[in-house]
């Protein structure tokens, strides 16, 4: 049965490259009060996005995906860092990411329902706070893509251009918190092959890029097997090897000892 994990690419490698330390601090967009943002989304935007989910498996696989796990490399090619990972996703609110380095060892980063929590040799367990949280959240519900309408106010159509080597066309997407992105779609396959935002981080706002390539038919799912991220002067690389949407023993999602401490003192404290 074909399901679709294409549109939650980008996010994952966004979640890969906090865990690698490139750079700790950076978030999803922190909404900081309620904004309203004018709605404009024009006819050729949403048909570009939903082919884009069509060519992918379509609407009625994914809503139906419940299961992704996932195996691959990432390397940090400035820092001569390589390293295996390995993810479990259970929709809705399920996700475990293991990242293993040798030259900073296992890192770890799970949402378990509503605690969202993270360990490595660094920091040590912690408690993840709530912007960080939302951000997992986001990446554990595979099927939000299908509700882009409700989520982006304003999607845009800006026109053909090149992007990573071919035509592509682009898509401005804003957001309820009013932040802003654009996305680039394949003219010839219609799979999304790239995104760009700025995010948050200890340095200020830094440019983000993502490149989707050498898609493959991955456990019937048409998806990128190679996301490059640029992040400021930073260069990160993630390679899918295997991909299963078949359920899993759910034992993965259990809580380290540490974590579980940390969420019972934090029960005391309220």
């Amino acid at each position: 049965m074909k399901r679709n994990k294409t549109l939650k690419a980008g996010v994952l490698a966004l979640s890969l490259l906090t865990l690698a330390g490139v750079a700790p601090t950076l978030l999803a967009a922190e909404p900081t009060e309620e904004k309203m943002v004018e709605q404009s989304q024009d006819a050729k935007a949403i048909e570009i996005i939903e082919r884009s989910i069509e060519e992918s498996g379509g609407r009625e696989l994914l809503a139906a995906a419940k299961y992704v796990h996932q195996k691959g490399t990432i390397s940090i090619p400035m820092a001569g860092i390589t390293g295996t990972l390995e993810s479990h996703l259970k929709v809705p609110d399920h996700f475990l990411l293991v990242i293993n380095i040798a030259m900073i060892g296992e890192q770890r980063q799970g949402l378990n329902g509503d605690i969202a929590w993270s360990t490595d040799a660094m920091n040590g367990p912690r408690l993840l706070p709530e912007e960080e949280a939302q951000a997992l959240r986001k990446e554990a519900d595979v099927t939000s893509r299908l509700r882009f309408k409700e989520e982006f106010p304003v999607i845009e159509f800006k026109g053909e251009v090149d992007f990573d080597g071919q035509k592509t066309n682009k898509v401005r997407l804003v957001d309820t918190d009013d932040v802003e992105r654009f996305e680039y779609y394949s003219v010839e396959s219609g799979l999304l092959v790239g995104t760009e935002a700025k995010v948050p981080s200890a340095m200020g706002e830094v440019q983000t890029t993502s490149f989707m390539r050498n898609y493959k038919d991955m456990g019937g799912v048409m998806q990128p097997t190679k996301i490059v991220q640029k992040v400021g002067p930073q260069e990160f690389e993630v390679n899918i090897t295997e991909t299963s949407y078949d359920k899993f023993d759910e034992s993965v999602f259990e809580m380290p000892t540490a974590v579980k401490a940390l969420v019972e003192a934090s029960k005391k404290d309220d």
